[in-house]
């Protein structure tokens, strides 16, 4: 019984936090998570960014727009998990002072698990960027109202030069591209779903692919773990609730300590609540057992009691005073009332080890 009452004593002194962080195969960045809510409370923000390193400055010059050419890029989960996608990044270079330029249409495509190519698409809204000029940079799209899901076989973001009034058969906005070591890019025309293919290869290394410089940011589904705190508090209240049952049990009677008997419980008898607002009492405990003991402190099971002790190393036969205060006021405590306090120790000093119960009682009126 001993052991598991310090066992449970301890948990509650003590808290831990532990986050588990997985990345992915491209390169990525993290930002602390933060809760929000989208439809679904068990979502997170996790900010967590796929965007391929800038390798080689190249770039799409210009898009026959009439032939509803798409150039994608997959996005596989590695992570598993499900998650809502949260912004679009399309990393554009500067476009020829020529060509006009035209809106962007975002799709968003499922993957085929097996294949790995394409399927049906994920939005069901049309969503459009207009750019503003004809500058190199970066541009973040905001897609967390639509809902997009990221699903575990990953998905395809892809981006459509949509016509212009004057039918124009070059566009900008230009986009760069980058090498990587996988073959991530998907082009097709028409928008026939049988034509996706891998897009063009530039690239000059053995082992490396050209892919269009696109990035995504996504909302990941929070882990069970982590699931909220309120169940972690109710565990806590109901040890602290044990741990108090078995500690109040019989500390009430005269117990031996090491042959040395004390009295550990103190009984004011009849309180007046309105005549004495704080009463005080002062347990004194002789260490006639160890040459030394160190107390720590005194720990209180109401915040309508004050406990002062010393601190610190008690040699044989020194006195430790513990002085409590008590004001029956502070809930307007009512009838039989019992308070209990206890001294913290390095030793063992009591049937609780080194933990000594101590006990104020007395009727309020």
């Amino acid at each position: 019984m001993k052991k598991i009452i310090q066992t449970l004593f301890f948990f509650l002194l003590l808290s831990f936090n532990a986050q588990k962080i997985e990345r992915d195969t491209l390169s990525e960045k993290f930002a602390d998570i933060e809760a929000i809510v989208i439809n679904d409370t068990d979502y997170e923000k996790v900010d967590y960014s796929f965007a391929l390193k800038k390798e080689i400055n190249s770039r799409l010059k210009s898009v026959n727009p009439n032939v509803n050419f798409e150039i994608g890029v997959r996005f596989d989960n590695n992570l598993q998990k499900k998650g809502i996608i949260r912004n679009v990044i399309l990393f554009l270079h500067k476009t020829d002072s020529q060509d006009n330029l035209t809106d962007l249409e975002i799709n968003f495509y499922k993957m085929d698990g097996l294949t790995g190519k394409p399927l049906e698409k994920l939005n069901k809204q049309q969503i459009l960027y207009a750019p503003k000029n004809k500058k190199r940079t970066e541009v973040r799209i905001n897609v967390e109202n639509y809902h997009i899901p990221f699903l575990t076989e990953g998905v395809l973001v892809a981006v459509k030069w949509l016509p212009t009034k004057n039918h124009d058969y070059r566009v900008g906005p230009a986009i760069r591209f980058t090498n990587y070591t996988e073959k991530l890019t998907y082009t097709r025309y028409n928008n026939d779903d049988s034509k996706w293919g891998f897009g063009p290869n530039f690239s000059r290394k053995n082992g490396f692919y050209t892919n269009a410089m696109i990035g995504l940011e996504v909302y990941v589904k929070k882990e069970k773990a982590t699931m909220n705190k309120k169940y972690l508090y109710v565990i806590i209240a109901l040890l602290a609730i044990i741990v108090l049952c078995l500690l109040t049990y019989k500390t009430s009677e005269k117990i031996v300590f090491n042959n040395q008997k004390e009295i550990l419980t103190h009984d004011f008898g009849i309180l007046e609540r309105n005549k004495t607002p704080v009463y005080n009492y002062t347990f004194k405990y002789v260490n006639i057992n160890h040459d030394s003991l160190k107390v720590y402190g005194v720990r209180e099971g109401c915040d309508c009691t004050q406990s002062n002790v010393k601190k610190g190393l008690y040699f044989k036969n020194d006195t430790i005073s513990i002085k409590i205060k008590y004001d029956p006021n502070k809930y307007k405590d009512h009838g039989v009332n019992v308070k209990q306090f206890f001294l913290i120790t390095n030793k063992s000093i009591s049937n609780f080890d080194t933990i000594l119960p101590l006990t104020l009682k007395g009727i309020v009126k």
